[in-house]
């Protein structure tokens, strides 16, 4: 196995543990989101996601998003492109964030 091999097995395995960990209630909740903003921007990232949760929404894992955003890719909802900002969350640090691009944008949604 190489090196590369072994960052994405621990990658796989550290998006697997916070989405175990996280509250169902909140992974649909954001999954749902998720959908949303699908239909209404063309591109976004994670922390869109995160904005426009509901307050109510919590939980004490919330680098379940992970899990969420690949569930939604591979619904078919959002593809990954290979193009990155820069976090402007607080928790975010400024590190790279990934800009997902919706593959249902400007459908009707239910």
């Amino acid at each position: 196995m190489n090196q590369m091999d072994l960052i994405e097995l621990s990658r796989d395995l550290a998006i697997k543990q916070a989405d175990d960990h996280a509250d169902p209630d909140w992974k649909e909740t954001a999954y749902d989101v998720g959908v949303e903003v699908a239909h209404n921007v063309s591109a976004f990232t994670s922390e869109d996601i995160f904005d426009a949760m509901p307050p109510v929404a919590s939980t004490h894992e919330p680098r379940a998003m992970g899990a969420v955003m690949r569930r939604l890719a591979k619904d078919g909802v959002i593809e990954a492109t290979d193009h990155y900002t820069t976090s402007s969350s607080k928790v975010g640090h400024g590190r790279p964030s990934r800009i997902w691009k919706s593959k249902v944008y400007g459908r009707w949604s239910s």
